[in-house]
């Protein structure tokens, strides 16, 4: 078995939920996303506290904006605190480049603009 199969075996098994779920991504094994590596979060679990931490520019504001979309597309109510403003931008359109083009492209997404509507509130 070599180590990209026992991987994606490995992710397969870890990520195999009973219930509603959404995709996050795909995972990676050296620095490349392994196909069919699908990493999926049960609705049922996100009704907890959670924490996303890390440096500046690991991908927290990207990653909280996934789960507020995902949420969303999927009628679940979502409230974000965001004290500093990173997450005003939800609200628009996205535009795409070509280095979003090929992410998306290697996660097995398929990248749309449109419009969410967010409740701003001070």
């Amino acid at each position: 078995m070599s180590n990209t199969s026992g991987f994606l075996e490995a992710v397969n098994n870890g990520y195999s939920f009973k219930g509603e779920k959404f995709k996050i991504g795909r995972a990676m094994l050296d620095g490349q996303v392994v196909e069919g590596a699908d990493v999926f979060i049960p609705f049922k679990t996100l009704n907890r506290h959670g924490l996303i931490a890390g440096a500046t520019g690991t991908g927290k504001t990207k990653t909280l904006q996934v789960l507020a979309e995902g949420l969303s597309d999927a009628s679940i109510p979502v409230v974000l605190m965001d004290i500093k403003g990173d997450l005003s931008g939800i609200g628009a359109a996205g535009s795409t480049n070509e280095k979003s083009r090929a992410a998306a492209s290697s996660w097995a997404w398929s990248l749309s603009r449109q419009l969410i509507q967010p409740n701003f509130s001070r």
